[in-house]
């Protein structure tokens, strides 16, 4: 591919989305109808946004573009990019810190003018990409094996970051650093962008495990909009809540080897997408837990008097207040027939809004959960029970 072709083909395309954008401003009036042109300020809008669909399209291809372009400018210091202005440099910086995890480092040390336009770029600083690239021999390189971004690295994307809205990733499910760097690297980022942290996903190991409480359960998220969760090495753990309870416009929640009580304070009412994967499964081998009896065969955990459970309330309790609830997925989770009995039956819980269910759970809870469920138009249900999720009596509950 000949990248000096390429931004010779899409440099007209800003310049004429960046006109159009202008004109279509000049030409819209508080009147209803402008007398220059004879069209109404809706149509002039149209213009408006089609001239910035144009723009988007074409710095959706420099997105794609961008690694050659880092690549090649070092090779040529005449090559094209230079002649892009600084606001056009910004958005494909913009871009290219989120494709790779140290991409904006790179970007920072190319050269004096790229340096200073990152950092006066605030929001090309505010993806936190935990992960970050291994020395092999002498060259640093991307593998796949990667390690963990140090704390000091860490600090510096949060300072230069400002106040803008920040996300935070690790998502690999193994590779734990050795030198701690992980653990350090939270306790960094973690206390101090909670309160602009817009998106989290994240898998921890039990030894961070242990002090996760202390952030997620105390500090507010205002802004915080999806967080998936997963937690290795200590499956099942409960926490009492996230984020104080204060997490207003958070809209998806994924949840693995963890999940929140079931009662009407854990869930918050603006969650469009929950998705729970407790990792209690009796039947399971990795099931860590060791049972009490050996002639028994039920781990202590199992027993739903276990004090685990105290804040446990009714599965319906829980989903009540989710009306805006799209998506719900419950996998091998724990005590899900709480507080429901064929005697004392709960009142379900009304999601008008659900589309799509998925139950993967042993065949009582999941019996349970639809008893307290009231669906109207659902579009995808699937119901698996090859997973063992009571250690005591199955007493189904009725189906009404």
């Amino acid at each position: 591919m000949n990248m000096d072709q390429v931004l010779r083909d899409l440099i007209p395309s800003l310049k004429s989305s960046a006109k159009s954008c202008h004109e279509a401003l000049a030409k819209s009036t508080p009147e209803f109808i402008n007398p220059e042109n004879g069209l109404s300020i809706n149509d002039n809008l149209m213009q408006l946004g089609s001239a910035v669909k144009d723009a988007r399209e074409a710095i959706w291809h420099l997105k794609h573009i961008t690694s050659h372009l880092l690549i090649q400018r070092n090779a040529s210091p005449g090559f094209l990019i230079n002649k892009l202005p600084n606001e056009v440099l910004a958005m494909v910086f913009c871009e290219a810190s989120r494709i790779g995890p140290i991409t904006m480092f790179a970007i920072a040390h190319t050269c004096s003018r790229w340096r200073h336009l990152a950092f006066r770029t605030p929001y090309m600083w505010t993806t936190v990409d935990l992960r970050c690239f291994k020395p092999r021999n002498t060259a640093y390189s991307f593998t796949q094996r990667v390690g963990v971004l140090h704390p000091k690295l860490a600090h510096m994307i949060l300072t230069l970051s400002k106040d803008s809205p920040m996300s935070v990733y690790y998502p690999d499910t193994r590779e734990m650093n050795k030198q701690g760097f992980l653990i350090r690297t939270l306790d960094v980022v973690m206390p101090s962008i909670l309160n602009r942290l817009v998106e989290m996903i994240i898998t921890v190991g039990a030894q961070y495990a242990t002090r996760i409480p202390c952030v997620l359960e105390t500090t507010p998220a205002p802004v915080l909009r999806k967080l998936s969760l997963k937690i290795l090495d200590n499956p099942c753990h409960i926490f009492k809540r996230l984020f104080a309870g204060e997490t207003p416009q958070l809209k998806t929640l994924r949840l693995s080897s963890c999940r929140l009580p079931w009662n009407d304070e854990a869930y918050p009412a603006s969650l469009e997408e929950l998705i729970v994967d407790e990792g209690f499964d009796l039947w399971s081998e990795e099931f860590p837990y060791q049972s009490e009896d050996e002639f028994e065969g039920v781990p202590v955990l199992a027993h739903l008097n276990d004090p685990r459970y105290a804040l446990d309330r009714t599965v319906a309790s829980a989903l009540q207040k989710l009306q805006r609830l799209r998506t719900l997925k419950l996998d091998s989770c724990s005590n899900l027939a709480c507080g429901i009995s064929n005697r004392d039956p709960v009142q379900p819980a009304s999601l008008s809004k659900l589309r799509s269910l998925k139950l993967r759970n042993g065949f009582a809870d999941s019996v349970a959960v639809l008893t307290s469920l009231s669906i109207g138009k659902i579009s995808t249900l699937l119901i698996r029970s090859d997973a063992k999720t009571r250690g005591e009596d199955n007493t189904v509950p009725t189906l009404s």
